[in-house]
């Protein structure tokens, strides 16, 4: 099972972040797979592919975690792309708020996975909604202006997003299934911040 730990933003908030993929396409951000507003989140920690057998293993974890936080205010921050707008791979809002809450939230979590066994990821956290991820291969060969993309969102890089502030009370642990016409996900257990 390919799994995850993440904080879903509420609703609201993804529909504030729809617009806003809404106008990034109009201002010509081509050759970009958007993700569909209700498969946005905030990552806590991407698991891969797992034995259904721990999930509850690692369902009891993210909950010790949790229950040593509390609820975490959190905002949208500046557009931003990875690795660079040059050549942007990965386009995201990121995450404003209580930024150490979230990452001792995060370093918890990370904690837990490890003494189940779990790899510690060397990558260091940063907090961010992925809104899209620019399309490659020879299928979009001619299709695909990446310059066009990159200068659009080298144009928007920093410029606020909308601001939406949300406060986030829960992380989740959630199943996430490849189709053709995008991930699909299905949450398998959540825990609320703070017991």
């Amino acid at each position: 099972m390919r799994t995850f730990i993440a904080i879903e933003p509420p609703a609201r908030v993804r529909e504030s972040l729809a617009a806003l993929t809404g106008g990034l396409r109009e201002a010509g951000a081509q050759g970009i797979r958007w993700v569909r507003p209700e498969g946005v989140h905030l990552t806590l920690r991407f698991l891969g592919d797992v034995n259904p057998n721990l999930v509850d293993g690692i369902a009891g974890g993210m909950s010790e975690a949790a229950q040593e936080a509390g609820p975490i205010r959190l905002s949208l921050g500046p557009l931003g792309v990875f690795p660079t707008a040059g050549n942007p791979r990965v386009i995201w809002v990121g995450v404003e708020g209580d930024l150490d809450g979230l990452r001792r939230l995060q370093e918890s979590v990370e904690d837990r996975m490890a003494a189940l066994g779990f790899a510690r990821d060397r990558r260091r956290f940063a907090p961010h909604l992925t809104l899209g991820r620019v399309k490659s291969g020879p299928l979009y060969a001619k299709s695909l202006d990446v310059m066009k993309a990159a200068g659009t969102m080298a144009a928007v890089t920093g410029a606020g997003a909308p601001g939406d502030s949300w406060e986030a009370r829960r992380v989740s642990l959630i199943h996430s299934v490849l189709t053709p016409e995008g991930a699909v996900y299905r949450e398998l257990a959540a825990a609320p911040l703070g017991g």
